[in-house]
């Protein structure tokens, strides 16, 4: 999102994926099925992106595509085309994993009828994001840790006047430990930053003065429950963005629940629960469910998320999720 901050001399621009409740590409389907938890869970590359040490394949090989299909919000955001990962994995030997993956964490638009100071206009904004991702894992019995080098492309245009972008190299690290088969605890980092960078336009009426674009420190923390014979899993994710380093915004802290039972060797349900932070002491909560149809070395997963705005009662968007997997 570009926003501009007015004044008597310039408009200055922010890029950042500001409103995240609505920006943020739930990038598994497996994840997305249990409330977007897994920041403890173990094996498909697809939950890389919560943690690197969850990457934890029983074979030698696993590939894994998902798309994220997104309704319109009750105020006007709607999906742009990039929502979509595509990732692969490749264990090395018992110790050592490494991947590799295209994911898109952030994309919409908006197109909307605007009013500022007793006069209306026409807003349209568009915001992307392309991350490539190789991630590294390292096992050692009941530990693992996991670094990803998140090598990302940031885009955005307001109104079709001003339009920026740039690239920006992003080190991310994370730990699983598991200290007994039932239980496991994991932890993610990925560091913040602000980036100067140049906006083209070629309306004068834009007086473009200290571009630069914001991002938050942020921190997953995760817990996994387990029965012994793996088949009922109960996950407990935290998730925290310093949001308060755009002036905005409050911080993102938020809790999420989910809950795996395995029915039997072939087909496994999921559902779960969290909120996303909407400003102003407004949230929207998520309900969740999603199953997988697995058969020999395939997968098939499915979510689905249905939200609400925590002070109208009404429903706010609703999100289709589709992904599939294959080990060898």
């Amino acid at each position: 999102m570009i926003c501009s901050k007015i004044s008597a001399q310039y408009l200055d621009y922010t890029m950042s994926s500001y409103p995240e409740y609505y920006s943020t590409n739930i990038l598994s389907s497996i994840s997305a099925g249990k409330g977007n938890t897994g920041v403890a869970s173990s094996g498909d590359v697809s939950l890389i992106y919560l943690n690197p040490a969850t990457l934890n394949i029983n074979n030698k090989f696993q590939v894994n595509a998902s798309y994220n299909l997104k309704s319109e919000s009750s105020n006007t955001l709607s999906q742009n085309l990039y929502s979509f990962s595509f990732a692969g994995a490749y264990r090395i030997n018992k110790n050592f994993q490494v991947g590799l993956a295209y994911q898109n964490d952030y994309s919409y638009e908006r197109d909307a009828l605007m009013h500022l100071f007793q006069e209306y206009f026409y807003d349209a904004y568009k915001f992307e994001t392309h991350s490539f991702r190789v991630p590294f894992v390292y096992e050692y019995k009941w530990f693992r840790v996991g670094m990803n080098t998140n090598l990302s492309f940031y885009k955005a245009s307001y109104s079709e006047d001003v339009m920026g972008s740039f690239w920006k190299l992003i080190p991310e690290i994370g730990t699983v430990v598991t200290p007994i088969k039932e239980f496991s605890i994991g932890a993610s980092f990925i560091p913040g930053f602000k980036s100067d960078f140049k906006y083209n336009t070629d309306d004068n009426m834009y007086l473009i003065d200290r571009p630069y674009a914001k991002y938050p420190d942020r921190i997953k923390i995760g817990t996994e429950f387990r029965t012994s014979d793996n088949d009922t899993k109960f996950t407990i994710d935290y998730h925290y963005a310093n949001m308060s380093n755009f002036s905005y915004v409050d911080d993102l802290k938020d809790i999420h629940f989910g809950f795996e039972h395995l029915i039997d060797e072939n087909w496994a349900f999921r559902c779960g629960f969290f909120s996303n932070s909407k400003g102003n002491d407004n949230h929207i909560y998520f309900l969740t469910f999603g199953t997988s149809f697995i058969l020999n070395n395939y997968s098939v997963n499915l979510a689905g998320l249905v939200s609400m705005d925590s002070k109208s009662g009404k429903g706010e968007y609703y999100v289709l999720n589709f992904g599939a997997g294959y080990e060898f």
